[in-house]
């Protein structure tokens, strides 16, 4: 387990020690920050939650901008125990559920997602029915997360042979790219080979937020 940056910087460089001057350290980062996302929606090491304290009469709640993808949404009557699961619905199946759902208040069953986790647009959440006057209502979303922006992989520790077998193939098939394009698919396809195993030894479904 060694720095994300620091370790895969050094990979690279080692990998193309004439390379030093075209490539500076921050398009080696940048490159790192692009093979984490990757890493973090195929391998699956990146599960949080996120917990939402309910509005009088509200229906729709902003969500985290590192959400990749939704797990599940989980009510709690009392804010803290989330014991109930809400059912995913699309909103065309709203209509079909209750035509007058917009109007509808009471306690809340079903979630829909608003627009796509992870990009650049605003995404939100729909829980229904909304609850006219909320005491301690919550919900609580179970999410595959992702480090959204490049500051966040600071103080970011990995085991050395994620580093070795995912990362420095991936940040090397970018960085080749333009030089070497048939190098470059070579590098990505090594990536390609080592994300099953990976995720089989790392990925999991708890809210943590490290590799173990």
């Amino acid at each position: 387990m060694s720095a994300l940056i620091s370790g895969v910087t050094a990979l690279a460089r080692a990998m193309a020690p004439d390379h030093q001057d075209q490539w500076t350290d921050a398009n080696v980062q940048s490159a790192i920050h692009l093979a984490d996302l990757a890493i973090c929606e195929e391998v699956g090491v990146v599960w949080a939650t996120h917990e939402i304290p309910l509005i009088d009469g509200a229906i729709y709640y902003a969500l985290p901008d590192d959400i990749v993808k939704v797990r599940a949404v989980e009510y709690a009557v009392d804010g803290s125990t989330f014991d109930e699961v809400l059912k995913c619905v699309t909103l065309p199946e709203m209509d079909d559920i209750d035509m007058n759902w917009q109007d509808a208040a009471g306690t809340p069953s079903l979630f829909s997602l608003l627009s796509v986790p992870g990009t650049d647009s605003y995404s939100k959440i729909m829980v229904w029915k909304p609850i006219l006057s909320v005491a301690s209502q919550a919900v609580r979303i179970n999410y595959l997360g992702c480090r959204a922006a490049e500051a966040d992989l600071s103080g970011v520790d990995t085991p050395d042979e994620i580093q070795q077998s995912l990362y420095l193939p991936y940040v090397m098939s970018l960085m080749k790219q333009g030089e070497d394009p048939m190098e470059a698919a070579g590098y990505m396809a090594e990536y390609r080979k080592n994300v099953s195993k990976a995720k089989s030894k790392y990925g999991h479904k708890t809210a943590e937020r490290r590799y173990q």
